[in-house]
């Protein structure tokens, strides 16, 4: 199981009041302090973008699960897996959040 400190989301100080970009978890960043931060998400992107770009990510994550279900990945480092299905569901979360946060917005 993942740590909760891999997907948990930037703090209201590192997300920069008024800010368009927020960045992604820690676990996308392969760092802990925002400030080291190189992928971020567009927080005023459509609510259906962010959506569509999690799903996408969650549609990955299924298909890697499968292949490894059926053996088809038995040369794969379960660090590798592990660490690839991390960045997509910690990426894929954020997604959500920024969908279910602009949805709030409109309201």
């Amino acid at each position: 199981m993942a740590n909760a400190d891999h997907t948990s989301h930037p703090a209201p100080a590192e997300r920069r009041e008024g800010s368009r970009f927020i960045p992604l978890g820690p676990a996308s960043q392969h760092c802990k302090l925002s400030r080291d931060a190189t992928l971020y998400l567009n927080t005023n992107a459509p609510a259906n973008a962010l959506y569509d770009a999690a799903e996408c990510r969650l549609k990955s994550v299924i298909e890697l699960l499968s292949a490894l279900h059926l053996g088809h990945s038995e040369h794969q480092s379960l660090s590798g897996v592990s660490r690839s299905l991390l960045l997509l569901v910690s990426d894929a979360q954020s997604l959500y959040q920024a969908d279910h946060e602009q949805r709030g917005r409109r309201r």
